[in-house]
């Protein structure tokens, strides 16, 4: 059966409006909920049912009155913003403040802590600390992982970068600081837009985004040659046990950071124990394999990529004073 253009429009018409009535129903129940307790009335769930539907035929009829009128010269879309787009706006406020909540939720300072842990010692995520390929120990394929211990073939090396990371865990988790945020950081934040009263989580996400990018544009202009040979540096009485912190064998990241594994007497492949070295063995001005120092690299993790929002909201206030 063939359905004429007008019928078409109003069918499609009232489906939105039955749509966009259940969203606003749900207002609507919050706020007779809220008048009947400040008049001290009590309704029944079978009352308060009753009150919604006869609230919605009612929308409903003065809809459809609304469209009968305004059909014979508006466009569909025209009749959909006439009647459904303060609706749909209204939508669209609670979608984002939802959005907004969820943000500030991810970008606290538990999150933060616990997505830091996570880098550091979920060992899935080791792959994210390996070295340079032209530090690391070849492997078939002509794929790396982690240096070997060179008088030691069953033991592989974490990174100064990942021993950086546990201070600077340690310190969110105790609120301390053992660098404050340095003035070239400060000057990057002063930069930033102003935080408003009317801006949202999204909004200063956005902010905090720019201030990223512009904090890693600037490591990159100040990198370094990194600091002689690791195993010259440092001498096994500074190697210590990743299984400390419950880290025991790599088990590869995808095919191009296999395993950390040796070959056994028998010509097995067994994981190698996963060493570290702290921070407090490196010497004075010690320049980590990614060209930063180990307190430029405490720096980033901490006020660049680990920065609660909350906090961030905090600093760039201050600055911006």
């Amino acid at each position: 059966m063939k359905i004429s253009e007008a019928r078409l429009r109003e069918i499609v018409l009232e489906e939105v409006a039955d749509r966009l009535i259940d969203y606003e129903a749900k207002k609507f129940r919050f706020a007779l909920r809220e008048e009947c307790a400040r008049k001290g009335i009590l309704l029944t769930e079978a009352q308060e049912d009753k009150e919604i539907e006869d609230w919605k035929k009612q929308k409903r009829r003065d809809l459809k009155t609304r469209f009968k009128k305004g059909a014979a010269g508006l466009a569909l879309a025209g009749t959909l913003t006439a009647l459904g787009a303060p609706l749909i706006d209204a939508a669209g406020e609670e979608a984002r403040a939802n959005r907004s909540h969820n943000v500030e939720q991810a970008a606290n300072m538990d999150s933060q802590i616990e997505n830091l842990e996570d880098r550091l010692f979920n060992v899935g995520e080791l792959g994210s600390w390996a070295w340079n390929a032209e530090d690391s120990m070849p492997r078939a394929g002509n794929s790396y992982t982690f240096p070997t211990h060179p008088d030691d073939k069953m033991s592989a090396m974490l990174p100064l970068e990942w021993s950086v990371g546990t201070d600077v865990l340690q310190d969110m988790e105790n609120d301390v600081s053992r660098w404050p945020m340095s003035a070239e950081l400060q000057q990057i934040l002063a930069q930033q837009p102003e935080i408003t009263s009317d801006m949202d989580a999204l909004d200063i996400r956005d902010i905090q985004k720019d201030f990223r990018a512009d904090a890693n544009a600037y490591y990159k202009s100040v990198h370094a040659a990194p600091t002689g040979d690791f195993f010259t540096e440092f001498a096994s009485d500074d190697f210590k046990d990743a299984g400390n912190y419950d880290i025991h064998g790599y088990t590869g990241g995808g095919p191009h950071q296999p395993a950390a594994t040796f070959t056994a007497e028998d010509g097995s492949q067994s994981f190698q124990d996963i060493l570290y070295v702290s921070t407090d063995s490196a010497p004075s001005g010690y320049v980590l394999d990614n060209g930063l120092t180990i307190q430029q690299q405490y720096e980033k993790l901490k006020y660049v990529d680990h920065l609660p929002l909350e906090n961030f909201v905090e600093l760039i206030k201050g600055l911006q004073k």
